[in-house]
């Protein structure tokens, strides 16, 4: 579990000249607790659906309120 939660966050970070620089800031936070399927909370800046979206891939949980005027959030 933890080689496939490793080589997921590798790809996610090679990936991160690709996302927001917020969305950037919350993967690196996370990078140390990869794969122990943990909880993160978050506030609304930081809550994006792309952002859960990565933390499931990475074996985390995301928790926090989403701005209406998000991009993906339906209307």
């Amino acid at each position: 579990m933890y080689l496939i939660a490793h080589i997921d966050l590798v790809l996610c970070i090679d990936t991160l000249k690709d996302v927001s620089s917020i969305r950037a800031i919350v993967l690196e936070v996370v990078n140390s607790i990869a794969g122990t399927w943990r909880i993160v909370n978050f506030d609304n800046l930081y809550t994006s659906a792309q952002l859960l979206i990565q933390l499931k891939q990475l074996c985390l949980y995301g928790r926090g309120t989403v701005r209406k005027d998000r991009l993906h959030v339906p209307k």
